[in-house]
């Protein structure tokens, strides 16, 4: 019995080193550093607009359904180096107010596209945009998205993305229960 206690004894021992030296290595990664080192005087280049762009129409568009980039006149030329890698680039040039089909499916309008001081935004809208009124007595917008990203540990991460449309969705739920009819008494 001795010699089992004994074995246990190392065999814990042991186990707790490996967890010890395991949490060492693991803190020795450099995120610190690597996050430092990214921060200290920030300034984007040309890789961190194209990295950002690909990995948001990546979670986006997975399917690869947009086929065309829509950039407003207030997006960065590097931002629109970045959308030119993924596909094709016009210039959006706003339709008159109410105009119907005023985006196909498969067109993006890239609203905002900002990178700076370690944090980045995109913002646009997906087609199709139909402007006919919907369900909920607004106009159809298609679906406008917004993914904010920031530098963790020297990488760009992105915490979420929001979605909105402009249709509307109700859900009742009945607050007292039905009454029973004759149907149900009878059985």
């Amino acid at each position: 019995m001795k010699s089992f206690k004994s074995g246990m004894t190392y065999m814990w021992a042991m186990a707790m080193l490996v967890i010890a030296i395991s949490t060492i290595l693991a803190g020795c990664d450099g995120y610190a550093l690597k996050q430092e080192r990214r921060m200290k005087d920030f300034a984007p280049n040309q890789g961190d607009y194209n990295e950002i762009a690909q990995a948001t129409f990546h979670l986006l568009d997975p399917d690869k359904k947009i086929h065309l980039w829509l950039v407003t006149s207030a997006i960065q030329p590097e931002a629109v180096l970045a959308l030119k890698r993924m596909g094709n680039v016009a210039t959006y040039i706003s339709p008159p107010a109410g105009a119907h089909g005023t985006l196909a499916a498969g067109q993006f309008i890239v609203s905002t596209f900002t990178v700076g001081n370690g944090e980045a935004l995109i913002e646009g809208q997906l087609g199709p945009v139909t402007n006919e009124i919907t369900a909920a007595g607004l106009p159809d917008c298609g679906t406008m998205y917004s993914a904010p990203w920031f530098i963790q540990g020297g990488e760009w991460h992105s915490p979420s993305i929001k979605i909105l449309t402009c249709a509307e969705s109700r859900h009742w739920t009945p607050v007292d229960p039905p009454k029973s009819t004759s149907h149900d008494q009878n059985h």
